[in-house]
């Protein structure tokens, strides 16, 4: 493999000094989505259902119905918290009770009074082609 050189001005002299090639470079880690059912309950406001999907390299998601927001999980805990960034600004905080379901509560921060709860599904023996249960591990 050839090396180009990069040359560095040194007091009276040259330094010539290695620099990696594009071959030799690291690449990004491919995203990796998991994807869920996302079922929900407003309180006096009717239920749902929808598509999840959790970006864990970014840690942003979206949804079939145009939500879209950034989400956390703390393995040590097993909590899980999704901040949308449209509508009444909802925070769904839960519990990832096992690799394939998750559920909680959630509420809008826009100062609105909306609230409900929600749960998460993937069929058993599916992670959305990550290999990763809804966090992170």
């Amino acid at each position: 493999m050839i090396k180009r050189l990069a040359i560095i001005a040194v007091s009276a002299g040259l330094l010539a000094i290695p620099t990696a090639t594009a071959a030799s470079a690291k690449t990004a880690a491919p995203t990796q989505i998991i994807n869920a059912t996302l079922n929900f309950m407003w309180a006096g406001d009717g239920s749902g259902s929808t598509g999840l999907h959790l970006n864990t390299t970014d840690h942003t998601f979206t949804t079939d119905d145009g939500g879209v927001g950034n989400w956390r999980y703390d393995p040590a805990t097993g909590r899980i918290q999704m901040q949308y960034t449209v509508g009444c600004l909802p925070l769904y905080s839960g519990t990832v009770n096992s690799p394939t379901t998750a559920s909680g509560t959630m509420n809008c921060t826009d100062g609105s009074d909306g609230h409900g709860t929600w749960n998460a599904t993937r069929p058993r023996g599916t992670n959305g082609g990550t290999g990763k249960s809804y966090g992170p591990r």
